[in-house]
């Protein structure tokens, strides 16, 4: 049976698209393959849907050991000043660096990064935390030093619901 958006796995369409600028990346700019990907998101929730982030604590966390937390605070400090919450890392397809990195305050704020900072900050947590995926978005907990995937809500869009 060919493939079709609305009978195509993810893999299928993925493997069919002409490759983009690497040979890992491909060409997703078709907005019909855009629909068909959003059909299938809204066809199959199960399949699309991540799981609820690990509690602090639980298997799915791991922690940075005491001497690591001291010095990703240090850097922290030196960069920006202020008291970070949470670093969010998320791996990028193509660009100069390989993550972007975001820093939130206590409030939930964004805090700017200083030129070469994402750089400084994913050296200090890969060396950190070695045994984390990096090919997935994390989620730093300053105050605990725990690593969690970052989970993100599925916009209403791509559940069947309103925009």
């Amino acid at each position: 049976m060919e493939a079709t958006p609305d009978t195509a796995d993810y893999e299928q369409l993925r493997a069919g698209l002409p490759l983009g600028g690497t040979p890992s990346s491909h060409d997703l700019d078709s907005p019909a393959l855009e629909a068909a990907f959003g059909r299938l998101a809204i066809d199959h929730p199960e399949a699309v849907t991540p799981s609820p982030a690990p509690a602090a604590g639980s298997k799915g966390a791991l922690k940075a050991p005491a001497r690591s937390r001291r010095r990703i605070t240090e850097l922290l400090d030196q960069l920006v000043g202020q008291p970070i919450a949470e670093v969010r890392i998320t791996p990028v397809r193509g660009g100069v660096s390989p993550m972007c990195v975001m820093l939130l305050s206590p409030e939930r704020k964004e805090i700017p990064l200083p030129k070469g900072g994402a750089a400084k900050i994913c050296r200090g947590l890969t060396a950190a935390l070695p045994k984390a995926n990096w090919g997935v978005a994390q989620d730093y907990d300053t105050s605990t030093g725990q690593l969690t995937r970052h989970i993100f809500a599925i916009p209403a869009a791509l559940q069947g619901g309103t925009r």
